[in-house]
C-alpha cells in the first residue's frame, strides 16, 4: 500500500479491436457478469482515439446504435470497471475529500487486481460474443488534485506546480503539453500532462494536474499490454517527479 494525499484517480484502459457488437442485453448480462460491482451508471460515450490524428482526444457525438459507457463502482466506491463497445476499463478513485491522507494500493497492486477482471472479461466475451478482441491501444490515466488553501493559508501555484510561476494572484491558470516517447513520430506513444486551476469537491479552490499515457499496440497479447502500461507508468512517474512540487 502507498499513502497519497493528492492522488484522486487511476484508470487502466484497454481499447479494443474489434469493437464489440453490444445491444442493451449484452449490457445487462456484462451487469451481472460484474455483479460484484455495484449499481449501473450511464456516461458520456467517448469516441474512438486516433493517434494519427493531430488531436487524438476530440469531441463527437454518440451514434445511434452505440450503448452508452457503463460504469459500475464498488461498494466501498474505490474500484471501478468500465465497457464501452471500443474500450474496457479499470479503476481505483479516491474515497477521501482531496488533502487528506489516504492509503492508494500503488500501481503494481492495481496491475494485478486488472489482471484478474481481464480474465473475467474475455472469459464473458468469449461466451457472449465467440471472441476475445484484442488491446490496439493501452491507455493509463493519473487524475491528482492539491487544495489551494491548506491550514488557513493560501498557496501559490509555484509551491505546487515547478513550471510558469505567476507573479500576481490568478484565477484562471492552465498549461498542457504532450511528451512523445518516440521522438519525431507523431502517431506513436506518447504521455500528456495538464495542470490547470478548478475544483476537486468538497474543495472549491485546487491545482489539478493530470496524466494520461497513451500506447498503441503490434502485438495484441495480454502481456504486450502490460508491458505497455508498464512504459507509460514510468514516463508519468518521471513526468510528476519534474512538475510537481513535494
Amino acid at each position: 500500500m502507498d499513502i497519497t494525499t493528492t492522488l484522486q484517480e487511476v484508470i487502466l484502459v484497454a481499447h479494443l479491436q474489434p469493437a464489440l457488437p453490444l445491444t442493451v442485453l449484452d449490457a445487462a448480462d456484462w451487469v451481472r457478469e460484474f455483479s460484484e460491482f455495484g449499481e449501473a451508471r450511464q456516461l458520456q460515450w467517448l469516441p474512438p482515439i486516433d493517434l494519427a490524428q493531430a488531436a487524438p482526444f476530440s469531441i463527437a457525438f454518440n451514434p445511434a446504435q452505440e450503448i452508452p459507457r457503463i460504469l459500475l463502482r464498488s461498494i466501498d466506491g474505490k474500484r471501478h470497471v468500465q465497457l464501452q463497445s471500443d474500450r474496457f476499463a479499470f479503476g481505483w478513485t479516491r474515497s477521501l475529500p482531496v488533502g487528506q491522507t489516504e492509503s492508494y494500493p500503488g500501481y503494481e497492486g492495481l496491475k494485478s487486481e486488472r489482471l484478474q477482471y481481464d480474465l473475467k472479461f474475455r472469459a464473458w466475451c468469449v461466451k457472449r460474443f465467440g471472441i476475445s478482441p484484442h488491446t490496439r491501444l493501452a491507455e493509463l490515466t493519473y487524475n491528482n488534485a492539491a487544495p489551494i488553501v491548506e491550514g488557513g493559508q493560501r498557496r501559490r501555484i509555484g509551491d505546487i506546480f515547478r513550471w510558469v510561476q505567476p507573479i500576481r494572484t490568478v484565477n484562471a491558470f492552465q498549461v498542457s503539453w504532450v511528451d512523445l516517447l518516440e521522438k519525431g513520430r507523431l502517431e506513436g506513444s506518447r504521455v500528456s500532462g495538464l495542470v490547470a486551476l478548478g475544483s476537486a469537491p468538497p474543495v472549491s479552490e485546487a491545482l489539478l494536474f493530470n496524466f494520461t499515457g497513451l500506447f498503441p499496440l503490434e502485438k495484441t497479447d495480454d502481456a504486450a499490454t502490460f508491458t505497455a502500461w508498464d512504459v507509460l507508468h514510468e514516463r508519468i512517474t518521471a513526468m510528476y517527479d519534474t512538475t510537481i512540487v513535494k
